[in-house]
């Protein structure tokens, strides 16, 4: 199950499950919407700590809710990625598009710092 965590302007998303098929990603597509809706984020950071494995189909989830921050003048940011995951984001060099940290304590500093 996905989470969201709203802190000083910030909502932090846990997704809670490998995205990797199309019953996944329309759970993390509809959790989105609702996001939008009920907390309308300007930065938004997607926690990765409960991902193992995300196919191209989830990285095009990942993309929408980028494209989606860009259009409302938001950030989007990736924290808590497993080395796997992160080699994946560089080799499709998706590390070029999203702001990707270590660890939330990282994010929090430079997102807070950057409003």
């Amino acid at each position: 199950m996905h989470t969201v965590e709203n802190k000083n302007d910030i909502a932090v998303i846990t997704i809670g499950e490998d995205l990797n098929n199309p019953k996944s990603n329309m759970a993390f597509n509809d959790f989105m919407k609702k996001v939008y809706e009920e907390h309308k984020p300007r930065n938004l950071v997607l926690s990765f700590a409960n991902v193992v494995f995300i196919d191209s189909s989830g990285i095009k989830e990942i993309i929408l809710a980028h494209r989606h921050q860009q259009n409302v003048g938001g950030v989007l940011a990736c924290v808590d990625m497993s080395p796997s995951l992160r080699e994946l984001f560089e080799m499709v060099r998706l590390d070029k598009v999203f702001k990707i940290f270590p660890d939330r304590e990282s994010m929090e500093k430079t997102l807070l710092g950057d409003l």
